[in-house]
């Protein structure tokens, strides 16, 4: 089969041979993920999943192919080959993405943007799956509406979040530290819910900091400095580019509709395709989002 579209990090390892062999990690429907060196690969079958190290395939049924857990991988600048099976990736003629971070765009007005954060606000609480840590978010002070009913997962995790988000606003280094090491990896599947929530954190932190000219450098590596081997494989990858100001397109046009000069009808539209993915993973990583651009926006842009 052939692929589609390769990320650009990606690519560049491949050529440069720092990545020669994998094993498969986990195959589903839409995504197959290869592990190296504690590092994840993934295959996918949605353009709309893109992000950092993925390749784009052009099949729609990715489990019905005879690749299996532990499969071993080879890889070269031509093709990926499956040990245990005759299937193979043309690498070719495919399309590379880049991920980094666009800071090249027209900023929208604090007042504008606020009330797109209304807006954002009024979506997640319509159309998002709150099943995750969405219902926390709207029993707290950060939202406007406050009637979500809460589940035992969210009634625990709820006192950690609240103390989570003041860390946030004092900008306590050591107790962002400490709390994020305390919820990161609650909730299930292959990324759990907060650790959905804080990749939309992590990355709203790194454009509003080129935004406003924080100077947050310090308080984003506190998110992260301590994360390995605390979650999935998968979850810890993603948070770890994340870090890096790298996401997946989705993640980053909702991003880029709230701080520049669009209208509030883009930022619906983006909103509604983040929100697409998983079950509740864009709904979770939207609710980061929302939530650290409150944080950062309600108080003019400075911290």
């Amino acid at each position: 089969m052939d692929a589609k579209r390769i990320c650009s990090d990606l690519k560049r390892q491949i050529e440069d041979g720092h990545i020669k062999r994998a094993n498969v990690h986990s195959v589903f429907n839409r995504a197959i993920n290869l592990m190296y060196n504690h590092k994840i690969i993934s295959i996918l079958n949605d353009e709309e999943m893109m992000g950092p190290m993925t390749i784009v395939v052009d099949n729609k049924k990715l489990k019905e192919l005879h690749i299996r857990q532990n499969d071993e991988v080879r890889f070269n600048e031509e093709k990926i080959n499956f040990s245990n099976s005759e299937e193979v990736i043309f690498l070719q003629n495919c399309e590379p993405f880049n991920l980094s971070p666009n800071f090249s765009y027209t900023k929208d007005s604090v007042k504008n943007i606020l009330s797109k954060l209304d807006t954002m606000e009024d979506t997640l609480y319509k159309l998002g799956n709150l099943d995750g840590i969405g219902s926390c978010i709207f029993n707290t002070s950060i939202c406007k509406r406050k009637d979500r009913v809460l589940d035992e997962y969210s009634k625990f995790i709820l006192p950690r979040i609240k103390i989570f988000l003041d860390a946030c606003r004092d900008v306590d280094i050591q107790r962002i530290s400490r709390i994020t090491n305390q919820i990161i990896g609650f909730g299930p599947g292959l990324t759990p819910s907060t650790d959905d929530f804080l990749l939309g954190v992590i990355i709203s932190f790194i454009y509003l900091d080129k935004h406003f000219d924080l100077k947050m450098e310090r308080f984003n590596r506190a998110l992260v400095e301590d994360i390995e081997n605390k979650t999935t494989l998968l979850s810890e990858n993603l948070l770890y580019w994340a870090a890096k100001g790298k996401v997946g397109l989705p993640i980053k046009n909702v991003i880029l509709s709230i701080l520049s000069k669009n209208n509030e009808a883009k930022l619906k539209d983006n909103l509604k395709n983040l929100l697409k993915v998983g079950g509740t993973s864009g709904t979770d990583i939207s609710c980061g989002i929302y939530v650290a651009f409150k944080i950062i926006v309600e108080n003019g842009g400075v911290l």
